[in-house]
């Protein structure tokens, strides 16, 4: 009868997750080394997310039922200094990690000063020093919204527009003589950018800010600029 049958299927189904939730967590791609920290806390959040269940009854370690991509963003949300995380169960027994760390390019300052990567996220505090190790964005009072640990400052490609343009300036001031020095971008509102410029020791008006808007054509912003080296040669030498 249709009890009878109903009861069978359960048991099958019981028993098909009972014998089969093998997942074992975790292994690392990379093998671990210093260069991979937070190893106890990552396996700590993966293991948190496969003692779970799927609609309260289907256990997540089994290797049908658990959900890659929500494990990755969780991880990622958890830890932002992590680029990349992929999920390997190669041999169906246990769960590979392969992560891809941020690697640090830039300085985003406010209070604080926090590590930003090429992809413009900021993901971890930075260390002091009495010398800047990487170039300095700042944000104004009036500029965007404060980003948080794992958020991006400016969409991409806006950042590495910007940061184009920013290389073409240190270039540009490196061939004048004497060579002032880039000190950091400011982002103000509505897509205004201040590169903060310190004259070479000894000059007077130490510093002076080049401002441009991001929504103009960075381009013709460049060619404007070249058009008056001659002048601004000239009174660096006064």
């Amino acid at each position: 009868n249709n009890d009878c049958y109903i009861n069978k299927v359960s048991i099958i189904v019981i028993r098909f997750f009972k014998h089969n939730v093998i997942l074992r967590c975790c292994s690392f791609e990379p093998e671990f080394d210093r260069n991979i920290p937070n190893k106890v806390k990552l396996i700590a959040a993966a293991e948190d997310y496969l003692q779970g269940r799927e609609w309260w009854l289907l256990p997540r370690r089994h290797r049908f039922i658990y959900q890659p991509t929500v494990l990755q963003t969780r991880l990622k949300a958890l830890f932002p200094d992590l680029a990349t995380v992929g999920l390997a169960n190669d041999d169906w027994q246990s769960l590979t990690i392969k992560i891809k760390r941020r690697q640090p390019a830039a300085h985003w300052c406010e209070e604080k000063c926090y590590l930003l990567d090429n992809e413009a996220v900021i993901f971890a505090p930075a260390p002091t020093f009495d010398q800047p190790i990487f170039f300095e964005w700042r944000r104004s009072p009036t500029g965007p919204v404060a980003p948080v640990l794992g958020q991006a400052v400016l969409p991409l490609i806006t950042y590495q527009t910007l940061n184009d343009f920013r290389q073409q300036l240190v270039a540009w001031l490196t061939g004048l003589n004497p060579a002032p020095r880039l000190l950091r971008a400011e982002l103000g509102e509505s897509g205004d950018v201040s590169f903060v410029i310190d004259r070479p020791a000894g000059l007077a008006a130490r510093s002076w800010s080049l401002k441009i808007n991001w929504s103009n054509d960075l381009a013709i912003e460049w060619r404007n600029l070249q058009t008056i080296t001659p002048t601004l040669r000239s009174a660096l030498n006064r």
